[in-house]
């Protein structure tokens, strides 16, 4: 393997063993014809070539369990994920040596977590990851569009330690995010009924969507307060998203001045509310697959902030 650091990017090199060729032979051997054979034998290059990285890296790549990985898959669709714990799946696509452009199949359009960029040498002994991007919107990306494998890093760190929102649209919760039920008691949630029947409240779900809670202490008052994050899939991509801040403990109303942030992935302020003697405020927005923002809930010197991604 080579790293390849400049003062514009970061690159990675690796080899492609007889292993590597290996594998994408058996693929190749099972495809219709000798186009798609050609085309599995490149993405398996390039997929080999990020996983390989990957693990460089820390990260924990299961291949085997991709669509890349899957003959049948290979024949019907053009192919090159990666599933990464944590991460989700990553797509690597191959770049001949002449090209100045990366190809990115429809099939793998917005369905990514984001897009390696593997150009391959043209014996095919090596794999150069020349860079990386995080959304698709055309079939052809050019090459001075990409990303350096830094900006990969920060993304994927970000990712790691978010809380995986698509994830709730299945029931799937990270430790922490309770049910409302669990943390606040029915007279504290203003936008529930005191009439409530069969009826009413199914349509009041179906409207919510998904819902989760999780409490936080406010150093050094030692004051708690719920923070509570609405979902609602508006497409297969789009998502409206609200958060609320609620009192905890019994208490009516919120500490005065506390204030509620969406900060963007950069982690510049891009909506603000504050508590001005309030039982609860809260930021309501839209965001896509794929982005990441982060929530900051601010008293005083007491910051704290929790990360999201779509």
């Amino acid at each position: 393997m080579q790293i390849n650091n400049t003062m514009e990017s970061l690159t990675f090199t690796v080899p492609l063993s007889r292993a590597a060729h290996q594998i994408a032979t058996q693929f190749r051997q099972q495809q219709f014809n000798s186009q798609q054979g050609k085309q599995v034998y490149l993405n398996t290059l390039s997929v080999y070539a990020v996983n390989f990285y990957l693990k460089c890296m820390g990260f924990e790549p299961d291949w085997k369990s991709s669509d890349s990985f899957n003959p049948m898959m290979q024949k019907f669709t053009d192919v090159a994920d990666l599933n990464v714990k944590h991460l989700g799946k990553l797509e690597c696509r191959p770049v001949l040596p002449e090209q100045q452009i990366v190809s990115i199949p429809l099939e793998a359009m917005n369905q990514r977590r984001g897009y390696f960029a593997v150009q391959l040498n043209e014996k095919l002994t090596e794999a150069t990851i020349l860079g990386f991007i995080k959304n698709a919107s055309t079939e052809e990306v050019p090459l001075t569009e990409l990303k350096s494998l830094d900006f990969f890093l920060q993304y994927a760190s970000q990712l790691e330690n978010a809380v995986q929102l698509r994830q709730w649209l299945q029931h799937t919760f990270e430790t922490g995010w309770e049910t409302i039920e669990t943390l606040l008691s029915p007279p504290k949630i203003a936008w529930r009924s005191q009439n409530i029947t069969l009826d009413s409240l199914t349509a009041i779900n179906s409207d919510l969507g998904v819902e989760r809670i999780k409490k936080f202490n406010l150093e050094p008052t030692g004051e708690q307060i719920g923070l509570l994050v609405r979902l609602q899939a508006r497409t297969e991509l789009e998502m409206g998203i609200g958060v609320e801040l609620y009192p905890t403990n019994h208490h009516i109303y919120l500490p005065q001045n506390l204030q509620l942030m969406l900060l963007d992935e950069y982690g510049e302020t891009v909506m603000q509310a504050e508590a001005r003697s309030t039982k609860n405020i809260q930021l309501k927005f839209s965001g896509e697959s794929g982005e990441v923002f982060s929530v900051k809930v601010a008293l005083g010197e007491t910051n704290i902030v929790e990360t999201f991604v779509i």
